[in-house]
């Protein structure tokens, strides 16, 4: 009960921030410019479009976040509350994985249609942006300032995104393999094909997001929760 009102309650700070209203306007620019795209290259481009903005924005939503909470003393006595850190965790994950569930609905609904495997799309992006606010969350904690996060945060993201190497049939090698992003992009490819794809793929993407929750929860305790004396 209390993990479902802090969902609702971030949620509610998101839509008053007007994060609902500039990715209405974003997913708009991206339906507009895909609708251009020829018939042929409509899956590998929306795969990639799906993949590297509305699956990754909670990286970057989540730095502002807590950045804003943290310039706001928020976080000050958030934590002598009942409020455990694993809720606080999961409800800023969850919270932004709805805008980009949303969101990514809407971009595909609009250029493919309904011909699309909606169970496996939407299970690959929940994880997806799950996986990414957590590590956006571990790379935040280390910071204090917004330009420190914008000059730290590239470099994480420069190595998730090298499959795009392989997907793109540029460079193949076999370590793509042990990065999440790999069958993340095969699963949204597949999904959005509406083709056969091995749900094995799905036991990596499983691993780091529990690896990527253990490092956020580590180092949010140990670099937010005790810097601000919770």
């Amino acid at each position: 009960m209390r993990l479902a009102s802090t969902i609702q309650y971030d949620v509610k700070v998101q839509f008053r921030s007007g994060f609902y209203y500039a990715y209405l306007i974003v997913c708009l620019i991206y339906i507009v410019a895909l609708r251009q795209i020829p018939s042929n290259l409509k899956t590998t481009v929306t795969t990639v479009v799906i993949f590297l903005d509305p699956t990754i924005l909670g990286f970057y939503f989540i730095g502002g976040l807590i950045l804003l909470e943290n310039k706001q003393k928020i976080l000050d006595g958030l934590f002598i509350t009942p409020l455990l850190l694993s809720e606080y965790i999961i409800s800023k994950a969850l919270s932004l994985t709805v805008l980009a569930l949303l969101s990514s609905i809407a971009i595909v609904f609009f250029i493919i249609g309904f011909n699309f495997n909606i169970l496996l799309f939407c299970a690959t992006v929940i994880l997806t942006s799950v996986l990414f606010v957590f590590i956006g969350l571990a790379v935040v904690s280390r910071v204090t300032k917004v330009n420190e996060y914008l000059i730290l945060s590239p470099l994480p993201l420069i190595f998730f995104v090298l499959p795009l190497l392989d997907y793109f049939r540029v460079w193949t090698s076999g370590l793509f393999y042990l990065i999440p992003s790999h069958p993340v992009l095969k699963l949204l490819s597949a999904s959005i094909s509406n083709s056969n794809v091995s749900y094995i793929n799905f036991l990596p993407l499983i691993i780091w997001l529990v690896l990527s929750y253990l490092w956020a929860y580590k180092w949010f305790k140990k670099y937010v929760v005790e810097r601000t004396g919770g």
